[in-house]
């Protein structure tokens, strides 16, 4: 942008930045026409009296004992004492008046101040809510044109949830009252920024076009870079942005504050499911089927009522006797118009939707089922499963754990339930006894993503399960981190020393295999050995890397 684009930009955007000011503002105007209206109302009415009895004011007002606040009782003097005397009591009146009225504006709008902040402006961050980002959209928009474009970002925290998940929902809560207010620091001063709910928030950049977005979108990333301390710890965050930008040719849906905030919601999904950052909202990105996430949360419903999710297997490998451990179902989006979504796209909304029950009790039956069609071929094949950790939380799991078992007449060894830490530690009184039930039914149990979450030596050591699956995120650093590669070789040595088989997940190469089969694991997954691959691609991998694969050689741990 010029320097004269820029001017032009700084200032409309200064006017436009006080838009949330100016609702707060026209109210309090509203309240002043309402005691002027009063102030004249009671002046009429002095007049009135002044006329009727023939008297006017000799001093400033004094309040009889129960008189209305409206009307001040007089002190009065003859009304035809002479012309000074009559300017003297009407100068009296508007004093009164001014001073009665003076007072209870005051007191009225400070009463007004405090519910109308509360009604425009999340609690939590002191941001602007999403009601008033909305009325401050719909004007800033109406200004916006082609030359001086609007963007619109769209911001989401990435794995908030292990934050609640792990340390609880007040930890959570107090981190995004420090989030909120650092990212209105990496904005301009003409720039307006929104609370809409859970860990998003939107910005909205006045004459701002791509490049100005950009630059906006690093700042703010830049802004998270330093941790949050809370409580005494430091957190990391990320975040996911999406931009839109307006008044795009043949794109009616920028002239809109609904069409922008869909476009950009639509790009950090996108961002979140490449893991890219920042993504800039593009046609193909939509191409007629992107979706607000009211449509998607429809969408997937439909999707799990008409079994549009298929799962694909992970193989895990024990590298040591050279066989196939077991699989990891993973859930897939067959989506008739998107094509086959990765979980990355439809997990997180089935999480803050509620749908994420529904949708793991159709992966469990859709598992065992496959785990029964293997069995019946003669391959036995421990499928393991990932237990939602809202799911954890209610006390029938067992109960359809069971019921699909039996339907299906499958083993319980060759069922596994993968949990993590943090689920477990959330809710320990609730969890730990409905883990105890399904350990007793024979079925095994993973402790995923270990290293993640922040439990002590004392919950491990109560925990049911016979597995650690060591993050890939320290995995997959072992070969350049010294400090990751001591903490993957300490998970290792822990869960041998408790009895536990040890996996170690995000294998991508041979040399991180090297690692870990030195630090003494054998069991191990990940892209080196295989993709997760459909039911048939993986009897055919299976049989092709070990061959008498099948009855002789069951595909199940043995702890």
């Amino acid at each position: 942008m010029s320097a004269g684009g820029w001017a032009v930009g700084a200032g409309l955007g200064a006017v436009l930045g006080v838009a949330a000011v100016l609702l707060h503002e026209r109210s309090l105007r509203r309240a002043l026409a309402q005691q002027q209206a009063g102030m004249i109302a009671a002046v009429e009415t002095i007049g009135d009296k002044v006329l009727a009895d023939g008297t006017v004011v000799a001093g400033l007002p004094r309040q009889r004992a129960g008189a209305s606040a409206a009307v001040p009782e007089l002190e009065t003097v003859g009304a035809r004492s002479g012309e000074g005397q009559l300017e003297h009591a009407v100068t009296g009146l508007l004093v009164a008046a001014r001073s009665s009225f003076e007072s209870t504006v005051l007191q009225e709008l400070v009463s007004q101040a405090d519910p109308l902040h509360q009604a425009t402006h999340d609690p939590l961050t002191g941001l602007l809510n999403r009601e008033a980002l909305m009325t401050t959209a719909a004007e800033v928009v109406s200004l916006a044109s082609k030359h001086h474009p609007l963007s619109v970002l769209m911001i989401d925290l990435d794995r908030f949830k292990d934050v609640n998940d792990s340390l609880g929902h007040g930890i959570g809560d107090r981190l995004l009252a420090q989030v909120g207010p650092r990212l209105r620091t990496a904005l301009r001063p003409g720039d307006t920024i929104a609370r809409l709910g859970g860990d998003e928030f939107a910005v909205l950049l006045p004459t701002a076009g791509e490049d100005g977005a950009q630059l906006v979108a690093e700042r703010l990333s830049e802004a998270l870079e330093t941790p949050f301390e809370v409580d005494g710890m430091d957190l990391h965050v990320e975040a996911s942005i999406g931009i839109a930008v307006s008044h795009r040719p043949s794109r009616p849906s920028t002239h809109t504050v609904e069409g922008l905030l869909r476009e950009a919601e639509i790009a950090m999904y996108r961002a979140k499911g490449e893991g890219a950052g920042v993504v800039v909202f593009e046609p193909e990105h939509d191409s007629g089927h992107g979706r607000s996430r009211l449509e998607l949360s429809a969408e997937l419903r439909r999707a799990i009522t008409q079994w549009q999710l298929v799962l694909h297997y992970q193989p895990v490998v024990d590298v040591v006797q050279g066989r196939l451990a077991g699989v990891e179902a993973l859930v897939r989006w067959e989506h008739p118009d998107r094509g086959l979504l990765p979980p990355a796209m439809f997990l997180p909304l089935a999480e803050q939707t509620g749908l994420i029950i529904p949708l793991s009790k159709l992966v469990l039956a859709a598992a065992v089922e496959q785990a029964a069609t293997w069995f019946r071929a003669g391959y036995p094949v421990q499928i393991a499963v990932n237990l939602s950790p809202r799911w954890l939380q209610h006390a029938d799991v067992p109960e359809i754990v069971s019921s699909v078992l039996s339907l299906h007449d499958v083993p319980p060894e060759l069922l596994r339930l993968e949990i993590t830490e943090s689920a477990v530690l959330a809710q320990p009184q609730q969890a730990l006894p409905l883990l105890n039930r399904l350990r007793e039914m024979g079925i095994g149990l993973s402790l995923d993503d270990f290293g993640t979450g922040y439990s002590s030596m004392t919950h491990l050591r109560h925990l049911p399960v016979d597995e650690l699956k060591v993050d890939r995120g320290f995995v997959d650093a072992m070969t350049t981190s010294p400090q990751d590669a001591v903490i993957v070789r300490a998970a290792i040595e822990l869960g041998h020393n408790l009895g536990m088989d040890v996996v170690a997940e995000g294998i991508e190469n041979a040399d991180t295999l090297a690692e870990i089969v030195s630090a003494g694991c054998s069991l191990a997954q990940g892209y080196y050995f295989a993709r997760p691959l459909p039911p048939d691609d993986l009897l055919i991998w299976a049989n092709e890397r070990f061959p008498g694969f099948g009855v002789d050689q069951p595909a199940s741990r043995h702890s």
